[in-house]
């Protein structure tokens, strides 16, 4: 019998030629962008047994996302009749000036408002393509990030603000509440990148992994180094908000 994705309405079979001992989830989720025509890296794939099943716990996410593309199916309990969850969406359209923010839907690594480093990020997907496994692993890479940064960006562009000049716009408790909570959720991602396991010879994808670590490791710099100088500000010291362009 076929494994089955569901997909809203609709429901998709899905044949591997092979033991599912030798597929990897790359390969499905690969299966389920053919089928459902989303980006890839906009599929999320959710199986109840692997969240149920003790040896598979730690290849899936809080949400029970699976999230190791080398795993193969049989690691996470995924059998022949299976049913498979697809989430997913289509990508934004692109608008108008909005170059920086195209850039950064295709490789969401690199924080949206970051133009110049978005080019380098693209440039990387369109390699790592032509390897559909390597690409599998940059897209996981990604989607840690963007998950990451599309629902804080509201919260980074507040702590920007409020941070901007010497006089804060936030009542210090709030600030430094805000402060805490970027920090926390960032390290929550920086770890969650860090893990991702790159296999020998994706190189490419290594490198993906890295110049993400690094983009969040410079968004925390960030927020530390903005608070101190405000910290500083209210003691009178002398210590200097960082004038270079805010990486997020």
């Amino acid at each position: 019998m076929p494994i089955s994705l569901h997909f809203g309405k609709h429901r998709y079979p899905v044949v591997f030629d092979r033991p599912l001992s030798m597929v990897p989830l790359a390969e499905l989720v690969k299966a389920a962008a053919d089928a459902t025509h989303l980006p890839m890296a906009t599929i999320r794939l959710v199986y109840a047994g692997a969240v149920l099943m003790p040896a598979a716990a730690h290849l899936v996410d809080e949400l029970g996302i699976m999230k190791d593309m080398t795993a193969t199916l049989a690691q996470y309990g995924i059998h022949s009749d299976a049913k498979i969850l697809v989430l997913g969406n289509k990508q934004p359209a692109a608008t108008p000036g909005s170059t920086s923010s195209s850039a950064a839907s295709s490789a969401p690594a690199i924080p949206p408002r970051t133009s110049s480093a978005a080019a380098p990020g693209a440039s990387l997907s369109a390699t790592v393509a032509s390897d559909p496994r390597e690409q599998a692993v940059v897209d996981t890479v990604s989607n840690l990030v963007a998950t990451t940064l599309q629902p804080l960006n509201p919260r980074l562009d507040q702590f920007a603000n409020a941070t901007n000049s010497r006089t804060p716009t936030m009542p210090p408790n709030d600030l430094a509440k805000l402060k805490a909570e970027l920090c926390e959720r960032l390290m929550q991602a920086l770890l969650k990148v860090d893990s991702v396991t790159v296999p020998p010879g994706f190189d490419i994808a290594r490198s993906k992994r890295r110049e993400a670590v690094n983009t969040l490791q410079k968004l925390m710099d960030d927020v530390e180094a903005r608070y101190r100088a405000v910290v500083a500000g209210e003691d009178g010291t002398a210590e200097q908000r960082p004038r270079s362009p805010r990486p997020y």
